[in-house]
Order: structure tokens, then C-alpha cells, then sequence
């Protein structure tokens, strides 16, 4: 899903009595600014949860626009002249190195190229965005300031919110009878008064159990990782909708205690078990100690693993202690930190660190060479007992055997990863 980084806030949608607030899960292009998750009214009220939607750009479903101005591709030769009406048919990479394929039209016919989506779109197309729905018809237009109408939104469309920019916001308005998208410019006053957002009806978790949880766990409503917790829903409900009842466990890395290149305590480990956060760590981590040294993996190219989704089952990490094993784990494989590659791996494990510290880069051992580490190693027992897998207060051998789901989630995580020394390339690989 989305978002970088929440930078400062600016003055939320207007309040109107009839509609629900708006969150406005959007970058201002102009002023660089953003609310990630939450208007300011919904830091006040504790607002309901909304559901979130995604593009779902493919070949049988594509998403309109129209270029700006003259951008041109990755090439270096083909171009957009502004006006063209354009579709939008694959996406691939994340982040600053999201590219887009665009088909456009040409003296000798349409073409498809590839650009930068920077080029033409301030946020990733790949993320996912807060679902709006129309109130009333709100005139579209092409571009950014009201340029040639584009179109009308009809009521009770359901559209993506995007971003906004000045007196403008960015939308995804559905084209009648398809699955596909226009994306297109609306008036930020009826982007204020003519949507609302869309209630989440289901969840994994209550919002007073995420807003209980925050406050026993000392995390702030304007923090990376509340706005986490908020992803336990309104991302992850429909892909673990099946497991609502079990056992869930989330590793949001990014939002962690220490965001030092230098430690590996940047992640939030949350378990969620039958519909209550039963248990929240933010000194876990979902890299290795040495993400780009194979040496430090018996000589074998070193995994980092994939966000995703994953089951897990219980296991006794080197037949030592209890542990947990990720089924099916894909991971990027790395040489070096230049040469990496879309990989599988068997032996990926969820446990105890051997210290607090990285190993010494002399060292034989080390803490994690892509297995997912929870807590301080003073923590970890409170970790498997709340699981349920041992008795009494030592870190001993499971003695009950339990299974569930596993989420890796790295969506703010992108400037700690660039500064342990992943590219950008592979963080896209990594995320995608």
C-alpha cells in the first residue's frame, strides 16, 4: 500500500453534518505536505475506519488520462505531447521507481512506451487509496486547474482519492459498465462537499481495540505507527477475511523504536488473535543483519523476504527453542548489494535474537540472515507465551503446536531501507 512518510498536516475537508468525514489519505503536490491515514477531525473524533481500493492496472483493465504536457519515456525519444488521451495498461516498481506503460496516440497510430510515473503522477498508482463516493454529479476535467471538461461523475460513484494539488484533487472515477478507471481532476471544494467516505462495515479488529491497544502501547495517533495499526483493516481484512477467527501476526517494519541504520529494531510486530491485539513489539526487524554479505549465510546468497502475506506453523528453531517457520516464503536473493534476483526459500523462521546488538562483521554468527526477529532478546518470551506455544516463563521447546497467518508490510519503511544500503530497485523488488 502506499505511503512514505508523513510529513505535517494540513487543514483538513470541511465538515458538513450530512456526510461522513473525508480522510484524506493524499499528498498536497503543491505544498509537499500530507496526512497519511487521517484528517485532523478524525484525530479528534476517533473517527470510523474507511475502506481502501487499489487501480488494479492490467492488460484487461486499463486507466485513462490525460498527459499534462510533453513527458517523455524512459527511452529518451518517445513522448506524451499535452492533450493526448492516454491508457495506462501495466505498472511495475513502486516508489520513486514506479513506471507506468502507456498507450498514446501517434501520427502512424497508437504506441505503447514506458515512463516514470513521477513524471506525470505525484503518488504510485500501485498503492492503495480511500474509497469516496459521489453525493451528487461533479464536473471532471483534464487536468490540474480546471482545464477541458472530462467527463461528470454520476452519484453514488465510488472513486479513489488521490491527491491534491492547490484548489484541485486528483480522483479515479470509474467508466460506466467496465472495471476500469479515468483518472481525472475535480474542484477541491466539491471534492470537500459533494463525496463521502465509505465506512469500513468488517474488519479484523474494532477501531476501539486498535485505539485501546495504541494507548496501552504508548503510540500516538499522528505516528507512522498508528496509521499502521490502521492497516490491520483497511488493507488486510479481505486477504485474511478467511483467518478472522485464528491467529494474525503483522511485521510493519518502519515503525519501529530505532530507525538507526545500524540496528535491527525498526519493526512493529502486532498479533491479533480471534478479533483483539493481544500483543504489540516495536524492537523486531524483517532484515537480515547483513542484507548484501553472503558470507554471512554460509556462502549462499542472502534472502530478504517479500512483503506479503504467508502462513506460518510452529517449529523449534534449530531444534532449540520454540519458533515459528514461514510457509512458502518468497524472498529477493542478494549477491551483493548490486545484484539480486526474485527467489524462494524453505528456511525462514520467526524468533529470538542471539543479542541486541548486530553481530560483529568478524563474528560466525549472526542474529538473522533473513529470519524475522521479535523483540529485545529479553522480549521474546512474551511473544511465544502469548502465542501459546510454551508454559511458564522461559524459552523453551513448543509445547503446543499453532498455526495462522503472517503479514510482512513495509510500507513506511522506504527511507530506513535506502539507509541500510538497498537501491531502489531493490526495495521496488522487494515490495512488489
Amino acid at each position: 500500500m502506499f505511503k512514505i512518510i508523513i510529513r505535517s498536516v494540513f487543514v483538513a475537508a470541511m465538515t458538513f453534518a450530512t456526510f461522513n468525514p473525508i480522510p484524506v489519505h493524499a499528498y498536497d503536490a503543491t505544498t509537499k505536505e500530507a496526512v497519511d491515514g487521517l484528517d485532523t477531525r478524525e484525530n479528534q473524533t476517533n473517527a470510523t475506519q474507511y475502506e481502501m481500493g487499489r487501480l488494479n492496472i492490467s492488460s484487461s483493465s486499463y486507466v485513462e488520462f490525460t498527459s499534462p504536457g510533453k513527458i517523455y519515456g524512459t527511452n529518451g525519444s518517445s513522448y506524451l505531447d499535452p492533450g493526448d488521451k492516454c491508457k495506462i495498461t501495466q505498472v511495475k516498481g513502486s516508489g520513486d521507481a514506479e513506471q507506468i506503460y502507456v498507450t498514446y496516440p501517434t501520427k502512424k497510430g497508437s504506441v505503447s512506451r514506458w515512463f516514470m510515473r513521477n513524471k506525470i503522477f505525484y503518488t504510485p498508482l500501485s498503492d492503495s487509496y480511500y474509497k469516496i463516493r459521489a453525493n451528487g454529479y461533479v464536473q471532471a476535467y483534464t487536468t490540474y486547474g480546471r482545464g477541458t471538461t472530462y467527463g461528470k461523475v454520476y452519484p453514488n460513484d465510488i472513486c479513489l482519492a488521490l491527491y491534491h494539488k492547490g484548489q484541485s484533487t486528483l480522483i479515479a472515477m470509474p467508466l460506466t459498465g467496465t472495471n476500469n478507471y479515468r483518472l481525472c481532476w475535480i474542484a477541491r471544494n466539491d471534492y470537500n462537499s459533494k463525496f463521502s467516505a465509505i465506512a469500513v462495515t468488517n474488519g479484523l479488529v474494532s477501531e476501539s481495540e486498535i485505539n485501546n491497544a495504541a494507548s496501552r502501547y504508548g503510540i500516538g495517533k499522528n505516528t507512522n505507527a498508528y496509521a499502521a495499526l490502521k492497516l490491520i483493516n483497511s488493507k488486510y481484512y479481505t486477504k485474511l477475511s478467511s483467518n478472522k477467527n485464528g491467529i494474525n501476526i503483522f511485521l510493519f517494519e518502519g515503525v519501529g523504536n530505532n530507525s538507526s541504520s545500524g540496528a535491527r529494531m525498526n519493526a512493529m510486530c502486532v498479533i491479533v488473535d480471534k478479533g483483539k491485539i493481544t500483543f504489540i513489539n516495536r524492537n523486531c526487524s524483517t532484515i537480515p543483519d547483513y542484507p548484501f554479505n553472503p558470507k554471512k549465510n554460509n556462502n549462499r546468497d542472502m534472502p530478504t523476504l517479500k512483503d506479503g502475506v504467508y502462513g506460518f506453523t510452529t517449529v523449534n528453531h534449530r531444534s532449540q527453542y520454540a519458533a515459528l517457520n514461514v510457509s512458502n516464503a518468497k524472498v529477493v536473493r542478494f549477491k551483493n548489494k548490486n545484484s539480486y534476483y526474485n527467489s524462494t526459500a524453505e528456511g525462514i523462521n520467526v524468533h529470538r535474537r542471539s543479542s541486541d546488538s548486530i553481530a560483529p562483521s568478524s563474528s560466525d554468527w549472526v542474529n538473522s540472515a533473513g529470519c524475522q526477529l521479535i523483540g529485545k532478546k529479553s522480549e521474546y518470551i512474551t511473544f511465544i507465551k502469548t502465542l501459546g506455544i510454551v508454559d511458564g516463563n522461559s524459552v523453551t521447546k513448543y509445547k503446543t503446536k499453532k498455526s495462522g497467518k503472517i503479514v510482512i508490510d513495509r510500507t513506511y519503511a522506504d527511507n530506513y531501507l535506502k539507509n541500510v544500503g538497498y537501491s531502489t530497485g531493490a526495495i521496488s523488488m522487494i515490495k512488489g
